[in-house]
């Protein structure tokens, strides 16, 4: 299982990716995509998950999109 930064914080927070998905309006499998490194979100997704789970962007996803 490949950790992600995303992950990592959803299980430190007691956070569920379907909780994600609900408070962002994100499809659950995007969420998922995301959270397992196999989809690159946009800079609008980003910033909602970044809210989400109360991390910085830069932190949760790196510099680069």
């Amino acid at each position: 299982m490949r950790l992600t930064k995303l992950k990592l914080v959803l299980l430190e927070k007691k956070m569920t990716q379907r909780e994600v998905a609900h408070r962002t309006g994100l499809n659950e499998a995007t969420v998922s995509m995301i959270a397992n490194g196999r989809y690159l979100p946009d800079e609008n997704q980003r910033s909602m998950i970044s809210e989400v789970v109360g991390e910085d962007q830069e932190e949760l996803f790196g510099s680069e999109p």
